[in-house]
């Protein structure tokens, strides 16, 4: 016989599942979605909750409450940049004199539209693939700045390439130079509060992106600025996936890109808009984003925003509708591979069609095996479909990049995987160039030779307990 506490419990219990289970699909998600998040809070209560709020909350409820206090990127590049749609016409008759197929202009409209990307033309852009050119091209950068030094990372280590750059930052800062540094919470190890107030005491401004490690603003913490960025006098800069840390000189294998022209203005906005919302002090762009000064190039260049707070997936639109027209090859670079439903059939009919998809991840990860277990099951019918999966073995792959038919792609730093299409903030260069595409292609083929190609019979004949641990880590792919 169940005593009156134990019917209370029992009842409450129910209550809470009944609650929650209403509150979930009220959240309007994908069913399946839908149905493994109630699995989890009816099988463990509270907790199981509190990490749907956490990690699993439908961005798009959060965002009207994400714009009380943030301003999306594409409305302050339209409001701040006077010529820009006479810019976009511009690079769109440069994109479209050479597009017999439509593909590319198509892509171009389609991010115009859902990221207010416009195509610059003058850029120059430098492709740089190891860490050590990066990093030297970098501190010759910020030795030779006279105005500004404006520096956005994931992660902001401490080791000897970091405190190399921290030395020349405080002497730009002692001669009158502004430098500026925003890190995301979850990334600074190398920026703790004490190391903070050392930077501020020497002139320099640092601060975590948005605080959302803050009581008010815990229940965003999983929306991570997952962007790199450097802006030297309004002149120089960079993206692309290295962060701040000597790892990219040894161990990690990354793309990254030294952009001169008419593409750093938006680079440059881009900073100036986290900055805002990170500070509330709005940085004037008619003094941090000057003109380009001389021809610098013919290269078309949309540079794309995406996040919690964006109105469209921009970077998910991106490589949905790359994969979708290609019609020769698609190779893509990145340490994790978790894609939605829609982007895996995409890759598997570009197969099927005869396209060539080569799809590269890291076989080796630093923290954790878990995200490659995940990824591991969706391999199966990408490769009954055709595709080919390398996994990149010689060290970490960190690359994120994307080539179709070795005429077009994208670099930057989003990875193919779930958190990067929706829940971080991130940015991606689109390159409608050849020659770029061509650099890309040559170390995708150098990439291969330390890669490990995945078999449709080695993937059949996985034993089945290692199937279950995949397909256990694959329930938690969202948050990884």
């Amino acid at each position: 016989m169940l005593s009156h506490l134990e019917y209370i419990i029992i009842l409450a219990y129910y209550l809470y599942v009944l609650g929650a289970t209403v509150y979930l699909i009220l959240d309007n998600r994908d069913p399946a979605a839908t149905l493994g998040w109630v699995l989890l809070i009816t099988f463990v209560p509270v907790a199981g909750f509190i990490v749907y709020l956490f990690t699993g909350k439908n961005s798009r409820i959060h965002r009207k409450q994400l714009k009380a206090y943030q301003m999306p990127g594409e409305d302050f590049i339209r409001r701040n940049h006077p010529g820009y749609e006479e810019d976009h016409r511009l690079g769109m008759k440069s994109i479209e004199a050479t597009d017999a197929a439509g593909a590319k202009s198509r892509l171009a409209r389609i991010l115009y539209s859902s990221a207010a990307a416009q195509i610059s033309t003058n850029s120059s852009v430098e492709i740089i693939h190891k860490g050590d050119l990066k990093f030297s091209g970098l501190l010759r950068d910020i030795e030779n700045a006279s105005e500004s030094i404006h520096l956005a990372y994931y992660i902001w280590s401490k080791d000897p390439v970091t405190e190399v750059i921290r030395k020349a930052l405080f002497r730009k800062a002692a001669q009158g130079v502004e430098v500026r540094i925003l890190v995301d919470d979850f990334g600074r190890f190398g920026l703790g509060e004490r190391t903070k107030r050392l930077y501020r005491k020497n002139g320099i401004r640092v601060h975590s992106y948005a605080r959302f490690l803050s009581p008010t603003k815990i229940h965003f913490v999983s929306y991570r600025n997952h962007r790199k960025i450097a802006v030297i006098d309004g002149r120089i800069a960079y993206t692309g996936g290295m962060n701040m840390s000597e790892k990219y000189t040894t161990l990690w294998r990354d793309t990254h890109l030294r952009i001169r022209g008419h593409g750093v203005r938006t680079l440059q906005q881009i900073f100036l808009v986290d900055w805002l919302n990170t500070t509330g002090e709005e940085l004037s762009c008619e003094k941090y984003c000057p003109e380009a000064e001389g021809v610098f190039g013919r290269k078309p260049l949309q540079i794309i925003t995406s996040g919690p707070i964006s109105q469209w997936p921009s970077v998910r639109k991106m490589f949905f509708e790359m994969i979708s027209n290609a019609r020769r090859s698609i190779r893509i670079q990145s340490p994790f591979f978790i894609p939605d439903q829609g982007l895996r059939e995409a890759l598997e009919n570009a197969a099927l069609s005869g396209v060539e998809v080569d799809i590269m991840i890291s076989g080796k990860l630093l923290d954790s095996q878990v995200p490659n277990w995940g990824a591991d099951t969706y391999f199966r019918s990408l490769l009954e479909a055709g595709c080919r999966i390398h996994h990149y073995g010689k060290s970490l792959l960190h690359a994120k990049t994307i080539t179709i038919d070795g005429d077009y792609g994208a670099i930057g730093t989003a990875n193919f995987d779930v958190r990067s299409f929706v829940l971080n903030y991130e940015l991606m260069v689109v390159y409608y160039d050849r020659d770029m595409a061509i650099n890309l292609e040559s170390t995708f083929a150098e990439d291969l030779t330390h890669c490990r190609t995945l078999t449709l019979e080695e993937h059949k004949s996985q034993k089945i307990w290692i199937r279950f641990r995949n397909s256990l880590a694959r329930l938690f792919s969202p948050l990884m």
